[in-house]
C-alpha cells in the first residue's frame, strides 16, 4: 500500500510540472545547426604602377654646355671630376688624354642627380662617350659607359644589362613619390644611354607617346625617338609596378600610314604579334 502511494504521489508531481519544460528538451534535441557566420573576405589589391595614368610631363630632355649650367651644378661636377676619373680608368676610359667636352643632360623627372654626358673625338671620327650621375646630396657618382674608341663592348648601349642596373640604383636614389613621370622617365633613359630622344609631336606622322599597363603588374612606356640617325626609332622600356626598369627594346618606327599599309599579324587569339627588333646601329 505504501508503493502504491508513493509511485502515486510521483506521477501527480510529474503531471503537474510545467509543460514548457517538456518543450524546452525538446528544442534541445530537435535544434537545426547554427547559421554560418558571414566573414569579410580580404578584397585582393593589385600593386600600383609606377607612373601617373593621367598626365605626362611635355618637357624634353635637354642638354646643356657648361656655360649653361648653373653655378651650382659647376660646382658639383667640378668636386666629382676626381671620382668619375677614377671610375673612368675602371672602365678603361682614359681622360687624361685627348680633348673632352662636357654637357648637362637636364632631366626634370629626377631632380635629385646631376647628369653629364662626356665625349672625345679623336683621329679619324673615333669617339669615346660615357655619361656620369651624381647625387646632389652627397656627391655620389655613378657611371654609364658608352662608346670607347668605337669599341662595340658598350653597344647596343640601351640594351645592355649593366647600364639598366646602373639606372635601376640611380632611380632607388631619388625620393620615391607615389607616381612619377613616365615620358620624362624614359627619356632620362635614353639619353643617359647615349641618345639625344626628341619625342615625335602632334603633327607628326608617328604615334604620340604611350604607356601600356600590361599583365604581371608591369607597365611600357612607348615613344619614338625622332632625332635617331638614320631613321626614328620606337623605344619600349618595361617597368615593374615599383618601378624598376626590367628590359629595353628598339626598332625602326613606322609612321602611322605604314602601320596602316602593313598591320603586324595577329595570332589565334587576335593579338599582335610582333617579331624580334633587328639589332640597330649608331644611336
Amino acid at each position: 500500500m505504501k508503493s502504491f502511494c508513493l509511485i502515486y504521489m510521483a506521477c501527480a508531481v510529474v503531471f503537474t510540472l510545467p509543460a514548457g519544460v517538456f518543450s524546452a528538451a525538446q528544442t534541445t534535441h530537435e535544434m537545426s545547426p547554427a547559421a554560418p557566420v558571414e566573414q569579410e573576405l580580404p578584397v585582393a589589391t593589385l600593386p600600383l604602377p609606377p607612373f601617373a595614368l593621367d598626365r605626362s610631363e611635355a618637357a624634353q630632355v635637354r642638354f646643356l654646355a657648361g656655360s649653361e649650367m648653373s653655378a651650382a651644378d659647376r660646382a658639383l661636377a667640378a668636386s666629382a671630376q676626381a671620382e668619375i676619373d677614377r671610375q673612368a680608368r675602371r672602365a678603361s676610359i682614359d681622360r687624361s688624354r685627348g680633348s673632352w667636352t662636357a654637357n648637362q643632360i637636364d632631366c626634370p623627372a629626377l631632380p635629385d642627380h646631376l647628369f653629364l654626358r662626356y665625349q672625345r673625338a679623336g683621329w679619324m671620327g673615333v669617339r669615346t662617350i660615357f655619361s656620369a650621375a651624381i647625387l646632389r646630396a652627397s656627391g655620389r657618382v655613378e657611371l654609364i659607359p658608352l662608346v670607347a674608341n668605337n669599341h662595340s663592348g658598350f653597344w647596343p648601349a640601351p640594351v645592355v644589362q649593366a647600364n639598366i642596373a646602373a639606372f635601376n640604383r640611380i632611380r632607388n636614389q631619388e625620393p620615391a613619390p607615389q607616381e612619377s613621370d613616365w615620358l620624362g622617365t624614359g627619356l632620362c633613359y635614353a639619353a643617359l644611354a647615349g641618345a639625344q630622344p626628341r619625342t615625335a609631336a602632334g603633327e607628326e606622322p608617328y604615334p604620340a607617346p604611350a604607356l601600356e599597363l600590361g599583365s604581371r603588374d608591369r607597365a611600357v612606356v612607348r615613344f619614338t625617338d625622332m632625332a635617331a640617325f638614320p631613321q626614328p626609332l620606337e623605344w619600349s622600356l618595361s617597368f615593374d609596378h615599383r618601378g624598376k626598369l626590367l628590359k629595353v627594346t628598339r626598332q625602326p618606327a613606322l609612321s602611322s600610314q605604314e602601320k596602316l599599309t602593313h598591320p603586324a599579324p595577329v595570332d589565334e587569339r587576335g593579338k599582335e604579334v610582333h617579331p624580334a627588333p633587328a639589332p640597330v646601329k649608331g644611336r
